[in-house]
């Protein structure tokens, strides 16, 4: 005899985490770095035993920083069976000197007040690093949060970083197959 429970079935899925928030924007001109992306995670023919529990958490976005001196919150992993993909890191907020975005999935961006703040990095296959901040001669613009597809851009000194691209997904078809995972955009501090 076979029992239900001795039975496998090959399923493909994607598996996709919070984003993290932004930090939070000073005055004069200094900015906060975009969130990056959750992490992405697309598996095919993976075997799953029929009629058992599958542990299964959709990860919420992160909250965007209400201080100017500590970074937006990291998104929540999400988990499927065995399979987690990590929340995406937060952005640099203004006054956080000297500190980059946080790290994630994707990475958030550096924020826009010190050349010192870098991009926080990105965790394997999931995702890319944010943006560099940008340190001008007057306002200062912000690193852009990483993407599935593509790192967050660094800030220059007339433009803030875009953020990076996410992923199109070969699981689904048509008008489903948009892209997911995508950073948030850097902010611009010129003429602020």
């Amino acid at each position: 005899n076979i029992k239900l429970s001795d039975q496998l079935l090959s399923t493909d899925y994607l598996v996709i985490a919070g984003g993290g928030g932004s930090g939070k924007s000073g005055a004069n001109g200094n900015t906060s770095g975009g969130g990056g992306a959750g992490g992405y995670l697309e598996l095919t023919s993976q075997n799953i035993v029929l009629d058992t529990a599958q542990t299964i958490t959709v990860g919420a976005g992160g909250a965007g920083s209400t201080s100017t001196s500590t970074n937006g919150i990291n998104g929540d992993d999400s988990v499927f069976s065995s399979t987690t993909a990590l929340g995406g890191g937060g952005g640099a907020s203004s006054q956080n000197v000297g500190v980059g975005g946080s790290n994630g999935g994707s990475g958030g961006g550096g924020g826009g007040n010190s050349a010192t703040s870098t991009g926080g990095a990105g965790t394997g296959i999931q995702g890319n690093a944010g943006g560099n901040g940008e340190d001008g001669a007057a306002d200062d613009n912000s690193g852009g949060g990483g993407g599935a597809g593509a790192v967050g851009g660094a800030a220059s000194s007339s433009d803030p970083g875009d953020g990076g691209a996410g992923k199109t997904t070969s699981l689904f078809t048509g008008a489903l197959n948009i892209e997911r995972a995508g950073g948030g955009g850097g902010a611009d501090g010129n003429g602020t």
